[in-house]
């Protein structure tokens, strides 16, 4: 993998060609390839003129109409076919290329909502490839997230729960369950969260299911002494210093957001600047229209961010006077005043010499 990029990275990658295609991304996840784009050619054809062109050129009538069925149809079976055959061109050079073979039982196609199911089966068919469902996953993550966000991370609760499960059996001290925990039960959403806000609902359940763990006697439920929040206060104000998983989760997707604001010439940043703060930096950046799922997650932690950093002044070339946390102050960062025009630097005010 290049370097300065991971998993969580290339997932928020979206998959189009070029930059000036950014105010359409959407941020699907993993696309297979398939791309479907035909009414841009095919609307700007005038059929009458190109039937009485063959018509002029000698071409027998019954092939005329043969052609001009394909061609008027809302099928496109001829434009599939051919890009069909592309791609799975593309594929095998890819194969032969890496010394690899491409696996179709395993593989999947995703498909934007605007394609008729005749289209999805006859791509489907031709390649030897399933479509993707709702289920489907890039990287270990959601490809696509509907409405219901619960239903698309629910897969997070269920790892939890298949795994605290194997432990019922054994007889665990404390300790042993805390280790447990600690290292691995906790560890397990982190990923998603590095990318995805949860729902709270979803949170919830995480730390419902640890909770029972912890409390429960051998094959008795056990009493739950305390609630999650005081399990998840420091050990010196009474508790076990387990996570909070909303707060968790709301600090990983920060650190997405620092690299945004200090990895300026990675391909992340370059991608989520040209789509969402052309203008600015992911602290100035505004939650805009129709953002991706991805988008509205980082964007949640932004408060977070400008809560912590702090500008460093240096030549102040590029530190707003107004709108940049400069200032060595915990309480507030910001210059409270009028005075300033609201887009001056501090290198204003700086002599260079």
């Amino acid at each position: 993998m290049p370097e300065g990029l991971n998993a969580t990275n290339i997932v928020l990658i979206p998959k189009k060609k070029k930059p000036d295609q950014m105010k359409k991304a959407k941020w699907e996840g993993w696309v297979y390839g398939v791309e479907l784009d035909l009414s841009k050619a095919y609307d700007r054809v005038d059929w009458h003129f190109l039937c009485a062109m063959l018509y002029r050129l000698g071409f027998d009538d019954k092939w005329v109409r043969l052609i001009f069925g394909c061609l008027s149809s809302v099928q496109y079976n001829v434009a599939t076919a051919c890009e069909v055959a592309n791609i799975q061109h593309m594929l095998d050079v890819f194969a032969k290329a890496l010394g690899q073979q491409v696996n179709f039982a395993k593989s999947s196609v995703f498909f934007s909502s605007n394609t008729s199911s005749h289209m999805r089966q006859t791509i489907c068919n031709r390649m030897g490839i399933q479509e993707a469902d709702e289920k489907s996953k890039y990287l270990g993550l959601p490809s696509t997230i509907g409405r219901n966000k619960t239903a698309a991370f629910s897969y997070v609760v269920d790892k939890v729960h298949k795994r605290v499960q194997t432990w019922d059996n054994k007889f665990l001290s404390k300790a042993g369950k805390e280790v447990l925990i600690k290292s691995v039960v906790q560890a397990l959403p982190a990923y998603t969260m590095n990318v995805f806000l949860l729902p709270i609902s979803i949170c919830d359940d995480v730390e419902r299911a640890i909770s029972k763990f912890w409390w429960k006697s051998n094959k008795n439920k056990g009493i739950h002494w305390l609630s999650w929040d005081k399990l998840s206060s420091h050990k010196m104000n009474g508790g076990m210093c387990f996570r909070d998983f909303r707060d968790f989760n709301l600090s990983l997707l920060a650190k997405q957001g620092w690299r945004l604001l200090t990895c300026e010439d990675s391909l992340v940043t370059k991608i989520f600047k040209a789509r969402y703060f052309a203008h600015g930096n992911f602290l100035t950046a505004s939650l805009g229209s129709n953002p991706s799922y991805i988008w509205r997650s980082l964007w949640e932690s932004q408060d977070l961010v400008v809560a912590g950093v702090r500008r460093l002044v240096g030549d102040g070339s590029r530190v707003s006077i107004l709108k940049d946390p400069w200032l060595k102050d915990d309480v507030n960062p910001f210059i409270e005043s009028s005075h300033p025009e609201p887009n001056q630097q501090n290198g204003q005010f700086i002599d260079g010499s």
